[in-house]
């Protein structure tokens, strides 16, 4: 999970560089393998317009992620920076945070999942099953 500040700075507490080493790097000087275009974009959409943008993605290597990229708010009275994620309307946008979730072991499941569909749809009789 990382954590992008209003500035497009990585922020305290993000999973980077042992030592907290990448807090205060800019996000665009980052690399990854994701397959996804307009991910900079995404991330500037979330914390200008404080929307939540989830998708799923895949990385040069293929494997499959969850997607979410949500505002990250301040506690709406202004006393103490808490993080309320993707509440809208409670407090000042100060980041956004990033989170990838793999779940590439889905993609088996759909592969037989279309495949039965086709089956189904392209039977002319009824089909009868055992267990």
């Amino acid at each position: 999970m990382i954590f992008v500040t209003n500035a497009s700075d990585i922020g305290q507490g993000c999973v980077g560089a042992p030592g907290g080493q990448d807090v205060g790097r800019s996000i665009r000087h980052f690399s990854h393998d994701l397959r996804r275009r307009g991910l900079l974009e995404d991330i500037e959409r979330a914390l200008n317009e404080g929307v939540c943008v989830e998708d799923e993605v895949r990385d040069t290597g293929s494997t499959t992620f969850f997607l979410r990229i949500s505002p990250y708010r301040a506690a709406a009275n202004g006393d103490v920076i808490e993080g309320l994620v993707g509440r809208p309307g409670s407090g000042h946008i100060e980041g956004v945070v990033l989170s990838l979730t793999d779940i590439s072991a889905l993609d088996p499941v759909r592969s037989r999942l279309r495949q039965m569909s086709a089956i189904v749809e392209s039977s002319g009789d009824a089909i009868v099953g055992t267990t």
